[in-house]
């Protein structure tokens, strides 16, 4: 499966796609939300009735990628 161009979840539709699994995508995908189009965008784990998305640190994103928190996010969502 490959990955598709960075996703904004806040487009009109895409949100309920991807949690409704309409729209499937893959861990570490990249993805834009409101808070972050200032800087970097964030990475998809998973969507189990939520979005779970790794943020870059930092004001708008401007900080380091937080690479640990997103391979511990991916590996509960695994075991969930």
């Amino acid at each position: 499966m490959k990955y598709l161009p960075a996703l904004n979840v806040n487009a009109p539709g895409v949100y309920e796609a991807v949690r409704s699994g309409q729209l499937r995508l893959q861990p570490g995908q990249w993805v834009w939300t409101s808070e972050d189009r200032q800087g970097k965008p964030s990475r998809f784990v998973s969507a189990k009735g939520y979005l779970n998305i790794v943020h870059p640190t930092g004001p708008f994103g401007t900080g380091r990628f937080p690479q640990e928190a997103f391979l511990s996010r991916v590996r509960a969502a695994k075991r969930a």
